[in-house]
């Protein structure tokens, strides 16, 4: 099972365009039974939780599979390698 963990930000326009992107690819996404998780860093976490993230800034994306981060992706990069990191959490050892 692959869990996508997607970090944002509530004025954050990159995140905007990564939302619009992920609504062009529902098709897949849903063909690939994948779960993507929404976590806003300002409203859901508390200030050591941000502390501990891997990025300082936002949109950003964990790939999961079964619970052991396989890849990630950093801002407007998310949609060039959003389907690389799927293949990746679904395929690597």
């Amino acid at each position: 099972m692959i869990t996508i963990e997607k970090y944002e930000a509530p004025s954050c326009k990159y995140c905007k365009m990564v939302d619009a992107y992920l609504r062009s690819e529902s098709e897949f996404i849903a063909e690939q039974n994948l779960t993507i998780e929404t976590i806003d860093v300002i409203n859901d976490l508390t200030e050591s939780e941000r502390q501990t993230l891997p990025y300082s800034s936002v949109p950003f994306m964990l790939f999961y599979r079964n619970g052991v981060l396989m890849a990630k992706s950093h801002g407007m990069a998310i949609p060039d390698e959003f389907r690389d990191c799927v293949q990746i959490a679904k395929e690597s050892k």
